[in-house]
């Protein structure tokens, strides 16, 4: 089959990058340039609704989001650490958090906390 553009709330005019598809296709990571983020590019999850269709990306916020560029998100096999990619000027390292920060987001976007 052909690839298939997610369109929008995913897709924006800017750019959308390094996907990341949870294991269970429940949720989807992805780096973007949209309007109203704490940097250049930053990291944004979108959960998967039961019609298949993708929730309004929420941004992972200030905990995983510098004022650089963030990216290239995965989640580890036993899925309890998100990894990421933060580019300072001159430097691109990795990172890690708890990737509750991940279920965290996707409530705060349903109106759950």
């Amino acid at each position: 089959a052909a690839p298939e553009n997610l369109g929008a709330p995913i897709n924006t005019p800017g750019r959308e990058f390094d996907p990341f598809v949870s294991p269970d296709e429940t949720y989807l990571v992805f780096a973007s340039e949209r309007p109203g983020g704490h940097g250049s590019t930053d990291l944004y999850v979108s959960a998967r609704n039961a019609d298949g269709t993708w929730t309004t990306p929420v941004n992972l916020g200030p905990r995983v989001n510098s004022k650089f560029e963030d990216y290239t998100p995965m989640v580890s096999p036993d899925g309890r650490h998100l990894f990421f990619t933060s580019g300072t000027p001159g430097s691109d390292d990795v990172y890690w958090i708890a990737a509750s920060v991940i279920r965290q987001a996707i409530a705060a976007g349903r109106g759950g906390l």
